[in-house]
């Protein structure tokens, strides 16, 4: 199998692991995403 330097150990993905990254849309960065659209 090839690797990358980005590819990430099994340490630190068990460390990330349960925590999915937030959207930026939370964060008040980007635009919100299609559910929330007011139909303008």
């Amino acid at each position: 199998m090839r690797s990358y330097p980005s590819d990430m150990t099994d340490a630190e993905w068990a460390a990330v692991r349960d925590r999915p990254p937030v959207p930026a849309w939370v964060n008040g960065k980007g635009e919100q995403p299609e559910g929330y659209c007011t139909g303008r």
